[in-house]
């Protein structure tokens, strides 16, 4: 394991978007150094939108966040072929204090999971529930780079990907989109 965060962090250094695959590990345990309060993990079971479309789903979110004050921090990104089990990993650089939304989604009767690393390798926020729309809400305690990594753990198809960010920690409250 502390293998493996060494090799996370390494590349964490060196991460290109959209360009990493990996085989599956577990990914159920959060950490969270004393006195953290950035990282959060969320999800659930989608019922009410999970039937929808990527790109109308993600629009959806957009829509909601705007409001908010959270701004999109570049483009989109569409992948228009995940294979199951298929892991691919973004940087996102952050400064301390700064909040994030990071969000996937994917087709409906896919399962893609997520899970956020932070520059000194440790994860601090996931989202691993059974359903096609992940996202968690950090906000960062450091300056760095951190990693979101994405693996499709059923079915395989598109999926698209963005991050929101905002100074401050409203919460973004996604879940309500899908009723989780």
């Amino acid at each position: 394991m502390l293998r493996h965060a060494l090799l996370l962090s390494l590349f964490s250094a060196l991460v290109l978007p959209g360009c990493f695959l990996f085989r599956r590990e577990p990914a159920r345990v959060v950490v969270r150094p004393a006195g953290y309060t950035g990282g959060t993990t969320v999800g659930g079971t989608a019922t009410p939108q999970n039937d929808i479309a990527p790109r109308e789903a993600l629009e959806r979110i957009e829509g909601h966040l705007t409001p908010l004050q959270y701004a999109r921090t570049g483009p989109a990104v569409h992948n228009a072929n995940m294979p199951q089990n298929g892991l691919v990993a973004y940087a996102l650089d952050a400064d301390a204090g700064q909040c994030f939304v990071a969000v996937a989604v994917s087709p409906p009767g896919t399962d893609l999971n997520m899970v956020v690393i932070d520059p000194r390798g440790a994860a601090v926020a996931h989202n691993v529930q059974p359903d096609a729309h992940p996202w968690v809400e950090l906000c960062a305690a450091t300056r760095g780079r951190y990693v979101v990594r994405l693996q499709m753990v059923r079915g395989s198809g598109e999926y698209y990907y963005a991050t929101y960010a905002k100074r401050g920690s409203q919460q973004a409250d996604i879940a309500g989109l899908y009723g989780d």
